[in-house]
């Protein structure tokens, strides 16, 4: 058969959403299969390539697991050296506790992610408005065809044309509805959270001692991307940690890189 020449099974808008999510579970059973629970998370600082876990079959590196880029483990593209697994994870658990013992810091952080946030609200409104606006002229266009479609004398091509376009408005009003959810969600979040920096701060000691004395691995790749939103390695030994809102972006220096032989 032809492509494109049957009509298929399950439509479009119904399809690419259900593949969406089989690729996301797929995606967290292969975290989950990782043996290192940083993997998903590091990029490299200097290309911006994922970086996964090796055995370097070189003494003495061979005793150890090491991060590396992918672009420097499979194309050569640049000199970065190879990361300790053990001692780069180590760091990053290390980096939160100590942040979690500053609520100070914490306390700064939040008034001005709180303050920051509040600024933004009228800016979303706005595009919430405009959202809603092009939402609003697409079920008129909905409307007006339907009632062409009433007609006694409408002839088979013009009804052919408009279920066609009635597809695409459907098509364009379902991605405009998901835009406008995403905004309310912000708008929402926004105005009903309430960040307290006491709280955040006995969050970040209870996921450092729960990963430490609680978790097995499948657990931890889970529970680490709860504070965690990535951490970018570059080649001057610099590793920085993104923590999600409202915390901060943690910087230090790792003495765990070893050079390739």
């Amino acid at each position: 058969m032809e492509e494109g020449s049957h009509k298929p099974i399950i439509e479009k808008k119904v399809f690419d959403p259900v593949q969406n999510i089989l690729k996301q579970r797929r995606n967290q059973t292969r975290r989950l299969r990782t043996p290192n629970y940083l993997t998903w998370l590091v990029k490299c600082g200097e290309c911006g390539a994922p970086i996964h876990v090796t055995y370097p079959g070189i003494e003495p590196k061979m005793r150890f697991k090491y991060y590396v880029c992918n672009n420097r483990y499979y194309f050569k593209s640049y000199d970065q050296d190879y990361i300790r697994a053990d001692i780069l994870e180590g760091s990053v658990i290390k980096e939160i506790e100590k942040l979690s013992r500053r609520r100070e810091v914490i306390f700064s952080l939040v008034q001005d992610y709180v303050s920051h946030n509040r600024e933004r609200v009228p800016e979303l409104e706005s595009e919430r408005k405009e959202v809603l606006k092009k939402i609003n002229l697409l079920e008129k266009e909905k409307e007006k065809f339907s009632r062409w479609l009433l007609r006694e004398d409408i002839t088979t091509i013009v009804v052919n044309h408009i279920n066609t376009l009635m597809d695409e408005y459907e098509n364009r009003e379902a991605t405009l509805k998901q835009e406008l959810w995403e905004v309310e969600d912000k708008i929402t979040s926004i105005q009903h959270k309430n960040y307290n920096a006491e709280g955040l701060s006995d969050y970040l000691k209870d996921f450092v001692n729960s990963f430490n004395n609680t978790l097995d691995f499948g657990e931890r790749k889970l529970f680490i991307e709860a504070p965690v939103d990535k951490v970018v390695i570059r080649d001057n030994k610099k590793v920085t940690i993104y923590l999600q809102p409202p915390l901060p972006s943690l910087g230090f220096i790792t003495p765990s890189l070893a050079l390739r032989v």
